[in-house]
C-alpha cells in the first residue's frame, strides 16, 4: 500500500511538537535537575525514596516542571515528538539518564518472575486501615532493608499517575445499578484479570505473592485496600494451596462478598411538587367515571407519584429526615442567625447513601440469598453454607440481624452516610444580572467509616503478629523508644470502638474458611450443625404452616373485622368521646399551666420562630406538617412538661402514658396531653374533610396558591390533615387580623380572599392563621410571651371544641342508626341486595390494597348504588321520613339536649363558616354574611370619589360577628353538624352499610372459623414435636463443648472470628452493618464526588463546601481551630474528617479551572416584608463565619464549577467507592 503523503499544516504540527520538546529540555530538565539527583541518591542508596523527597520530585522535578510549563496533556518521555524535540536539548541527556538510573535501582530483586503479573497495579486506594506493608516497621526492620550486603533491600516505591473517573466499566464491577459507583479491582479482574497469566494454574498463594511483592507505593496501597475491603486477601491468605485456572474464578472469589452501594437523592422543592401534583391528581380522578379511560391513566399516574413519594414519607424512606438540623448560620444585622431556611434559602437537598434495599446488609454474609436452592448460583451456594452452618450456634431457626448504625432519622436500609445541603443564590460580579445557582452543603455525615477503620484494624492479622513480637521485646527489655511508640500506637488502633465491631469482609472470609476447617478436622461441629440444621428447617417447616394457618384465621377475622366494628362502633365511639371530653375538660388548665411554665417554650422552633410546643400546638414539627399518630411535641418538651428526671429514652418512652395518667387523673383511652395535645393520637381532633368539598364544589383552585418555601406562603392541600379553626373566639382573632394585615398593606387582596374564602364558606387553618399573624405582625411575633399565652389558650380551646363536636356527632349518628325507620329501610331488598354485593366482592378478595382495577370500579358502583337507594339529602327538609330529614332531626334533637342543660347556650364551635342559618323563620332559612369583606370605593357617575382613591378597605365588626354568632338558632347549629356527620359517616366511610354486613355474616362464619381452628391447632401439634426432636438433639449433643474443641484446633487467625460470630448469634454481642468503605476519608471523598455529580443533575452552577470553621458554628457542633500555620501550639480541627482536608483533597482532582477557594462567602437574602414598612429587596448577606486573616486552604470556601468543561466530562464517567487512581497504563508505560 502506497504510504500517505503527510500535508503541509501536519508537517508544521510535528515541527511545533519538536519545539516544545526542545523547550522543555532547555527548561524544565535543567530547572527539575536537583530534585531529580535527589531521587537518584535515595534510589541507589536505599532501594526507595522517603515520600517527602517523592513529594518534592513531584512538585519542582523536571516532569513536574515539564507539565506546570506546557500543561498536563503534554506528555512523558515515550515514543512521541515531543520526546524527540527534548533528546535534542543538553538537559534532556541528564534527566534521561537519572530516570532510567532511578528505574533500575528501584526494580531490582524486586519483580515477581517474568511472564506472570510482574506489571500488575491497581487503581484502589488503601486509605485508613493498615495493611502489611503499612504497619510501621520497626528499628530491626529497618536496618535489615539498609544493609550493604543485600540481604535486605526493601520493596520498591512509584507514585502512579491517576486515572479517577472512567467510561467503561464491567458490568461484574458496578456496585448500584447504574455503575456510577465501581469497583476498580473488580473492573480490572474483569477485563484482564488484573494481568495474570493464567495459560496455567495460578495458587492463591502465588496471587498473593504477585500483590505482595509489588513495587512499593500508591498503586500497591490501592490494590491492597480494595482486595481488603472486598475479603479477597483474607480469602487468599486462608486458602494459599486453592487453585484458580482462569481469571473468572478469580472473580468469582472476589465478588463473594461484593456491596451495593446506592445514592439517592431528595429536594423540599421536589417532594413539595409531588404533593401538589398527588393531590391534582386525585382531586381530578375523583371528577372521573371508573368506566372512562382516563381513570386507569390518572389511576397509573398516582402509583408512580407514590412510589416516588415513598421517598419522602416518614413512614417509609423518610429522605427530607431532620432537614432544618445543623444548619450553618448566616449574617444578620451584624449578628448570626440560624435560621439559614428562611433567609436565604431556596431548596433542600438530601443525600443517602445506603446498601441493599432488600435488608441484605443486615444479613451475617451481607446479602439476600435466594430462597430456592436450585436456582442459586455458585456464589449463593457458598454462602448458604454460612447461613446453615451458624444458625446451630445460636441454636435458632435463622441468623441473627446485624445491628444497624445510628441513621439519623432516615429509613434506608444499608443506610451508610448521608449528606445536607442548601440551595442558595449568590451574587455573580462578573453578571450581576444571572446570580450563581448554588448548592452550599450544610453536613457531610459519615460516623461509620471511623468505626469501620478501627475494625478493620482489630482484624489485621499483620498488626496483632507486631504486636506480640513488640510486646515480647518489652517485656525482655529489649524494645527502643521508636518501636515502644509503635507498639502503643498499633494497640491503641485495637481498642474497640464504643459502637461495637463491625462485620467485615474479613471475618466473612473467616467464616466460610472455619466451615472448611471444621469439615477437614472432623472436629463435630459440622456435623452437629447438618443434623441440627435439618431439624431446625423441619422446625422452620412447621412454624411456617403454623404460621398460614393463623394467617388463614387472621384473614377471616379481618375480613369480618370491620362487621363487628361496624355493629358496636356507635356505641363504643360514643363512649370514648364522652370520656375524652370529660377527661380534657379537666386537665385543660394544668396543661396549660405546663407548657407555659416547663421552660420548652424557651427551645425555638427556627423554621417558625416560636417555641417549639406552640409549633407542636399547631402541629408542626420541625418544620413539616406532623403526621397523623406522630407526636407534635419535641421529645424534650414532652420531658419537660411531665417533668421526667432520667435520662433514659427507653425508660422514659416505657412510662410516658403512665406518667400523665397519673399527673393529668386520665380516665379513658385517649389521654388529654398525649393523644390530644401532643398528637400521639389526633384523630378526633383532627378532622377536616372541608378542604376536598371546597376544592370538589370549585370554591378553592389550588392552582392559585403560590410555590413558596416558608409557612406564610404554604398552599392547603386536601389531603394533608391540617387543622381547622373551629373555635369562634380564635376564629374571631383570626379574622380581625386578617382585616388589619389588609388595611395596612400587608396582606395582598388575592390572599385576603383566600383566607376568609371567596364565598364566604371557607374555614380557617391553623397554617392561615400563623400566616395572617406572621404577614400582619412580623416573623417574630410568636416570640412575644404574651402572644404565646393568649393563643396557647386559644389553641387549647380549639381542640375542646373538637372534642365537643366530635361528642355531638358521635351522640346523633347513635341515635341515627337506632331509629327503626332506618332498621327497616336497611332491611330492605334493594340494601340487602347491596349488602350482597359487597360480601361478594370481599370474599373474592378480603384485602381491599390488592384490589384489580375492575374490583374497584365494582366497589365504587356499589358504594354509588347504596347512596342513590340509602338516600342523605340535607336539603330535602319536607322529604319526611327519608334517612335526611331523619338524620336532621335526630341532630336537632342533640343540641336540644346540649342547651338545655346549659342555660339555653349553642355550643360555642364555628361550623358555619361565616354564616348565620335562622331556619326559625317562613321563609326557610336566611343567612347573615359576617365574616370580613372588602368595600370597594366608592364611585359618582362612574367614576371613584376622592375618598375611595388609594385602597380598597377591608370591613368586619368583630362585636357583629361575635352577636351574630350567638342568634344562631338550634336549628342552624344542627343542620350545619348533620353536614359533617354525613360527610364522615356515610362519604368517607359507611358504617350503616358495614353494619348490616356485620350481622348478616357473624351469623355464618362460626364453621369456617371451625375449620381454620382445627388446622391451626394440628400446625400447633407437629411444631411442638419438631421443637421435641430438637431439645432431644441439644441435650444429646453439647454444642458448647464442640465449639470449644474446633477452636482449640483453628488456626489462631481464625478463633477471633469464630468467637465474634458465636457470641453475635449467641445474642451476647452484637456486630454491626458493613458500610462500603473503609474510613472517614474514603467515605469523605467518595460522597463529595457524588454530590458534585447529583448537584450537576439537579442544575445547580456551583456546588459550595464550607470552611471548618462555619461548619463548626452549626447548631450542635462547637469547637476550636488550631493550628501550626497560625502561630499556635499545635494542630487541632474538629470535624477535619468530614468537611476538612478530606474534602480538599477530593475537590483537587479537578482542574484548577473548576476548583476555587475564597476566604468568605455570600449569598442573597430574600426578598423581605417589614412591619409597616417597604418591602425590602434582596441583598447579600454573609454565609457562615471566618474569623482568620490569611486562612488556609481548609479554612476556606472551596467551590466547584459545574459549569466547567472538566466537571462536565467526569461527572459524565463513572467513579470508583474508595479510590483514587489508575492501575495498570500508567505504571506499565513506566516500567
Amino acid at each position: 500500500m502506497a504510504q500517505k503523503v503527510q500535508t503541509l499544516d501536519e508537517t508544521l504540527l510535528d515541527l511545533k511538537k519538536i519545539g516544545k520538546g526542545l523547550l522543555v529540555g532547555e527548561t524544565a530538565d535543567i530547572l527539575g535537575l536537583p530534585a531529580d539527583l535527589m531521587g537518584l541518591y535515595y534510589d541507589l542508596r536505599y532501594g526507595e525514596t522517603p515520600e517527602g523527597i517523592q513529594s518534592l520530585i513531584d512538585t519542582v522535578g523536571s516532569e513536574a516542571l515539564a507539565k506546570k510549563f506546557m500543561g498536563e496533556e503534554f506528555p512523558e518521555f515515550g515514543m512521541n515528538l515531543e520526546s524527540a524535540g527534548r533528546v535534542m536539548a543538553p538537559g534532556a541527556l541528564l534527566t534521561k539518564a537519572i530516570a532510567s538510573a532511578r528505574l533500575a535501582a528501584r526494580l531490582k530483586d524486586t519483580l515477581p518472575p517474568g511472564g506472570g503479573i510482574g506489571d500488575l497495579a491497581t487503581e484502589t486506594v488503601g486509605v485508613g486501615a493498615a495493611r502489611v506493608d503499612d504497619v510501621p516497621r520497626t528499628t530491626s526492620e529497618i536496618l535489615a532493608m539498609t544493609r550493604a550486603d543485600g540481604t535486605g533491600g526493601g520493596t520498591p516505591k512509584r507514585e502512579i499517575d491517576e486515572v479517577y473517573f472512567k467510561d467503561d466499566v464491567d458490568p461484574e464491577a458496578r456496585l448500584n445499578v447504574d455503575g456510577t459507583i465501581f469497583s476498580n479491582l473488580l473492573d480490572e479482574i474483569a477485563k484482564n484479570g488484573l494481568g495474570i497469566d493464567f495459560s496455567k494454574p495460578r495458587k492463591g498463594s502465588e496471587i498473593k505473592t504477585y500483590i505482595e511483592t509489588l513495587p512499593k507505593g500508591v498503586f500497591k496501597q490501592r490494590a491492597n485496600a480494595e482486595a481488603l475491603e472486598l475479603g479477597l486477601f483474607r480469602y487468599l491468605e486462608n486458602n494459599p494451596d486453592e487453585v484458580f485456572k482462569s481469571k473468572d474464578d478469580l472473580l468469582d472469589v472476589a465478588t463473594l462478598f461484593k456491596p451495593q452501594l446506592n445514592v439517592s437523592v431528595g429536594t423540599l422543592q421536589r417532594k413539595k411538587t409531588l404533593e401538589r401534583e398527588m393531590a391534582n391528581l386525585r382531586n381530578e380522578i375523583a371528577q372521573v367515571d371508573p368506566s372512562d379511560p382516563r381513570y386507569q391513566m390518572l389511576e397509573d399516574e398516582i402509583k408512580v407519584k407514590t412510589a416516588e413519594l415513598d421517598l419522602y414519607s416518614s413512614m417509609k424512606q423518610n429522605i427530607m429526615s431532620n432537614e432544618s438540623a445543623q444548619r450553618i448560620p448566616v449574617g444578620m444585622a451584624g449578628g448570626q442567625s440560624q435560621n439559614q431556611k428562611s433567609l436565604v434559602e431556596e431548596d433542600t437537598v438530601h443525600f443517602v447513601f445506603h446498601g441493599d434495599t432488600k435488608g441484605g446488609d443486615a444479613t451475617i454474609i451481607g446479602k439476600q440469598i435466594e430462597s430456592i436452592p436450585e436456582l442459586r448460583s455458585k456464589q449463593e451456594k457458598e454462602l448458604a453454607k454460612v447461613e446453615d452452618y451458624f444458625k446451630a450456634v445460636g441454636n435458632t431457626t435463622d441468623l441473627a440481624k446485624l445491628g444497624s448504625f445510628k441513621r439519623h432519622g432516615f429509613n434506608f436500609p444499608g443506610y451508610m452516610a448521608h449528606a445536607r445541603g442548601v440551595g442558595v443564590e449568590s451574587p455573580n460580579v462578573n453578571d450581576p444580572a444571572n446570580p450563581f445557582k448554588d448548592l452550599v452543603i450544610n453536613e457531610i455525615q459519615s460516623n461509620q467509616g471511623g468505626v469501620k477503620e478501627i475494625s478493620i484494624a482489630r482484624d489485621n492479622i499483620k498488626a496483632q503478629e507486631k504486636i506480640k513480637k513488640l510486646e515480647k521485646e518489652l517485656n525482655d527489655g529489649t524494645i527502643s523508644s521508636r518501636d515502644r511508640k509503635t507498639l502503643d500506637n498499633l494497640k491503641r488502633k485495637q481498642v474497640k470502638s464504643p459502637y461495637g465491631d463491625m462485620m467485615t469482609n474479613e471475618k466473612r472470609a473467616d467464616a466460610l474458611q472455619i466451615i472448611k476447617e471444621d469439615e477437614k478436622l472432623n472436629t463435630g461441629f459440622f456435623k452437629y450443625s447438618e443434623k441440627r440444621g435439618a431439624l431446625s428447617n423441619n422446625a422452620q417447616k412447621e412454624f411456617e404452616n403454623l404460621q398460614q394457618a393463623e394467617k388463614d384465621l387472621t384473614d377471616l377475622e379481618n375480613t369480618m373485622g370491620p362487621y363487628k366494628e361496624a355493629v358496636f362502633k356507635t356505641d363504643a365511639e360514643l363512649n370514648q368521646n364522652k370520656i375524652a371530653l370529660d377527661d380534657f375538660r379537666k386537665a385543660k388548665s394544668k396543661i396549660k399551666e405546663d407548657l407555659l411554665k416547663s421552660g420548652s417554650h424557651r427551645d425555638e422552633d427556627v423554621d417558625y420562630q416560636m417555641p417549639k410546643f406552640l409549633a407542636g400546638l399547631f402541629n408542626f414539627v420541625e418544620g413539616r406538617t406532623a403526621e397523623v399518630g406522630k407526636q407534635h411535641l419535641s421529645g424534650s418538651s414532652l420531658r419537660s412538661v411531665l417533668e421526667y428526671g432520667g435520662n433514659n429514652a427507653d425508660d422514659f418512652s416505657r412510662n410516658i402514658r403512665k406518667l400523665s395518667k397519673e399527673r393529668y387523673d386520665v380516665e379513658g383511652d385517649l389521654d388529654p396531653f398525649l393523644d390530644i395535645v401532643a398528637g400521639f393520637n389526633p384523630i378526633v381532633v383532627q378532622d377536616r374533610f372541608e378542604d376536598f368539598r371546597r376544592l370538589s364544589r370549585g370554591e378553592t383552585d389550588i392552582q392559585s396558591y403560590p410555590d413558596m418555601n416558608n409557612l406564610a406562603d404554604s398552599p392547603i392541600s386536601p389531603f394533608m390533615k391540617d387543622y381547622e379553626i373551629i373555635d369562634i373566639d380564635m376564629t374571631n382573632d383570626f379574622y380581625e387580623t386578617v382585616t388589619k394585615g389588609f388595611n395596612q398593606g400587608r396582606i395582598t387582596k388575592d390572599d385576603f380572599e383566600r383566607m376568609v374564602g371567596r364565598f364566604g364558606a371557607t374555614t380557617p387553618g391553623y397554617k392561615e392563621y400563623i400566616r395572617a399573624y406572621k404577614l400582619t405582625y412580623g416573623d417574630n411575633i410568636f416570640q412575644d410571651p404574651k402572644v404565646v399565652d393568649k393563643i396557647t389558650g386559644y389553641l387549647l380551646n380549639d381542640k375542646e371544641r373538637k372534642l365537643e363536636m366530635a361528642y355531638l356527632k358521635s351522640q346523633a349518628y347513635n341515635k341515627f342508626v337506632n331509629d327503626p325507620a332506618i332498621g327497616e329501610l336497611l332491611e330492605s331488598d334493594n340494601i340487602l341486595e347491596i349488602a350482597t354485593r359487597l360480601e361478594d366482592l370481599r370474599r373474592r378478595q378480603p384485602n381491599f390494597s390488592k384490589f384489580t382495577d375492575a374490583e374497584k370500579i365494582e366497589y365504587k358502583k356499589i358504594k354509588q348504588d347504596f347512596a342513590t337507594d340509602f338516600e342523605i339529602n340535607l336539603l330535602s327538609f319536607n322529604d319526611r321520613g327519608r334517612p335526611g330529614d331523619i338524620l336532621s332531626r335526630k341532630t336537632k334533637e342533640v343540641i336540644d339536649e346540649w342547651m338545655s342543660v346549659r342555660g339555653n347556650q349553642i355550643p360555642r364551635f364555628y361550623t358555619s363558616a361565616g354564616m348565620s342559618y335562622d331556619l326559625g323563620r317562613a321563609s326557610g332559612f336566611k343567612s347573615i354574611t359576617t365574616i370580613p369583606r372588602i368595600e370597594e370605593p366608592k364611585r359618582f357617575l362612574g367614576k371613584l370619589t376622592k375618598i375611595g382613591v388609594g385602597r380598597e378597605k377591608a370591613i368586619y365588626d368583630p362585636k357583629l360577628f361575635i352577636e351574630n354568632f350567638g342568634k344562631q338558632t338550634d336549628a342552624g347549629i344542627a343542620h350545619a353538624l348533620t353536614d359533617r356527620i354525613n360527610s364522615q359517616y356515610f362519604q368517607e366511610r359507611n358504617i350503616a352499610l358495614d353494619a348490616l354486613i356485620a350481622k348478616k355474616n357473624m351469623m355464618n362464619m362460626d364453621e369456617s372459623i371451625a375449620h381454620l381452628e382445627s388446622i391451626k391447632n394440628d400446625a400447633v401439634d407437629r411444631l411442638q414435636e419438631a421443637n421435641r426432636k430438637i431439645d432431644e438433639f441439644d441435650q444429646k449433643n453439647d454444642k458448647t463443648q464442640i465449639l470449644n474443641d474446633l477452636k482449640s484446633k483453628l488456626p489462631d487467625k481464625l478463633k477471633n472470628s469464630l468467637d465474634m460470630i458465636v457470641r453475635h448469634q449467641e445474642g451476647i454481642e452484637k456486630l454491626l452493618e458493613n458500610p462500603a468503605f473503609s474510613s472517614s476519608k474514603q467515605a469523605t471523598e467518595l460522597m463529595v464526588h457524588q454530590i458534585i455529580n447529583q448537584a450537576k443533575k439537579l442544575g445547580y452552577d456551583r456546588v459550595v463546601f464550607p470552611n471548618v470553621e462555619s461548619y463548626l458554628a452549626a447548631g450542635g457542633r462547637g469547637g476550636t481551630i488550631t493550628r501550626k500555620a497560625y502561630g499556635e501550639a499545635e494542630n487541632r480541627v474538629p470535624y477535619n474528617f468530614s468537611i476538612g482536608s478530606n474534602v480538599t483533597e477530593a475537590l483537587k482532582k479537578y482542574n484548577p479551572s473548576a476548583y476555587s477557594t475564597q476566604s468568605t462567602y455570600m449569598a442573597f437574602k430574600k426578598e423581605m416584608q417589614t412591619q409597616g414598612g417597604p418591602v425590602i429587596p434582596r441583598t447579600p448577606i454573609n454565609f457562615g463565619v471566618q474569623s482568620r486573616q490569611n486562612p488556609v486552604e481548609d479554612d476556606k470556601f472551596r467551590i466547584i464549577n459545574l459549569k466547567d468543561m472538566d466537571v462536565s466530562k467526569k461527572v459524565g464517567q463513572k467513579m470508583p467507592r474508595m479510590a483514587k487512581g489508575g492501575i495498570l497504563n500508567r505504571f506499565r508505560k513506566a516500567s
